[in-house]
């Protein structure tokens, strides 16, 4: 289980509540490390490949992108939060917050910003994401290295090349001057809209790599209609859709089905019973949408009687077509329908998606050109055809052939419940 594991599952309990021990909860909180290690891992394997020093990079203020902004941003502001949770003893509410900057960090920074680690060239761009992701990973890990003491003295010495211990330094304080609530305020939003779009899909049933052609989007305030339009090309990426729609009113994506309860009706009315229900019968149903959105807890019924947006079961129901999903800032309906493009997107990722994995199957190295031979129906043969150039740039691929070769590597696959067979095979390039 680890020290380590065993010291943050402690920190992370309300000394309020008792602590329900075991294999199963330990293992969540050592995920939780774990994407921590392959975070610091991620930097520090590009880190050395671009021989970047810290020490001999400060970037200039206009190198940062908004997303480096963001996190220098979240990284001051919890240190902030750290520091007086720690002095009010209330550790299990910084290891909350620890546990969801660190997943925006992995889940969001660095997934976000991969491109700009791998590229060739190391420009200020690219310097400015390592410091950046250097600076947050340093800050992070003096915060919480009470915690887990020896995983973060491991870390920090790697990171700083300093063999002093981390408990030998100055805690970190927070430079509030640094904190930019407006970017943070925008990215959380377009991170809010992404969960829920994911959501969506889950619900639908609908995996990422199949396109979509539009999230239809209702903001309860006007300003993240704007984060949103500022950074659509990274919801178009995330959830794979080709448009985002806004409306004006919620009941353009969805409908509410409003029930009354009758459990909840029955124990509050009691022998008043009938008489409410035939009264809620009469409410118009505007008002009824209207007392359930604003949550009005007090509607007069009759003169003697007043009911609750409680009192009612409340469905939300996506239009024809749609998967809807929402929050108390955003409703998000995702359109499901697929036309025969887009289906063909979807069998060419997933294509792609298969030969990436048997490129790592059979110990290719990233940068490996390869000869590819398919043997697939005239269906996923038409999306190759179509996507050809796309699918060639994505697998490496110098030759593609449609149809069974003498190539090294061989393995079936199905795509779109069909049986496909794919051949590769390494190419030797010119150096």
């Amino acid at each position: 289980m680890g020290v380590d594991v065993m010291r943050w599952l402690y920190c992370s309990q309300n000394p309020e509540r008792n602590l329900l021990f075991g294999y199963s909860i330990a293992d969540d909180v050592r995920k939780k490390i774990i994407t921590l290690w392959n975070t610091f891992s991620f930097f520090v394997t590009y880190a050395n490949l671009d021989d970047f020093d810290p020490n001999n990079h400060t970037p200039k203020q206009e190198d940062f992108s908004k997303l480096d902004k963001w996190l220098l941003s979240k990284s001051e502001k919890f240190a902030h939060n750290a520091d007086q949770l720690y002095s009010d003893f209330k550790v299990y509410q910084l290891m909350d917050e620890a546990a969801v900057f660190l997943d925006e960090i992995s889940n969001w920074y660095v997934r976000r910003n991969r491109r700009r680690f791998w590229k060739s060239e190391n420009d200020s761009d690219k310097n400015s994401a390592y410091f950046t992701l250097h600076s947050t990973l340093t800050k992070y890990l003096k915060i919480v290295s009470p915690v887990i003491p020896f995983l973060s003295d491991y870390m920090y010495q790697i990171l700083t090349k300093n063999k002093e211990s981390i408990h030998l330094q100055e805690y970190p304080s927070a430079n509030e001057t640094y904190i930019n609530d407006g970017i943070i305020d925008e990215i959380d939003t377009i991170i809010d809209v992404v969960s829920l779009g994911r959501s969506a899909r889950n619900k639908a049933n609908i995996k990422i790599r199949q396109p979509l052609a539009e999230i239809v989007v209702h903001c309860s305030d006007s300003k993240f209609q704007k984060y949103i339009s500022n950074n659509e090309n990274d919801i178009f990426e995330e959830l794979n859709v080709k448009k985002i729609r806004f409306v004006d009113k919620s009941s353009d994506i969805s409908k509410l089905l409003i029930k009354p309860d009758f459990q909840i009706l029955s124990q509050k009315f009691k022998t008043n019973m009938k008489e409410v229900m035939l009264n809620i019968k009469k409410i118009n149903p505007d008002e009824l949408n209207h007392i359930i959105i604003k949550k009005i807890i007090d509607f007069k019924l009759t003169d003697n009687i007043k009911i609750s947006h409680t009192d009612f079961i409340v469905e939300e129901q996506a239009f024809e077509g749609f998967e809807v999903v929402s929050s108390s800032k955003f409703k998000v309906a995702l359109n499901k329908n697929i036309d025969e493009n887009l289906r063909l997107e979807g069998i060419i990722r997933d294509l792609i998606r298969h030969i990436q994995n048997f490129r790592k199957e059979s110990d290719f190295e990233v940068s490996n050109r390869i000869s590819v031979a398919i043997s697939a129906n005239d269906e996923i043969k038409a999306a190759i055809n179509k996507h050809k150039k796309y699918f060639m740039n994505e697998v490496l691929a110098i030759n593609l052939y449609l149809d069974s070769r003498n190539l090294k590597h061989t393995k079936e696959v199905a795509i779109a419940s069909s049986k496909v067979v794919i051949q590769i095979s390494k190419e030797k390039t010119e150096q």
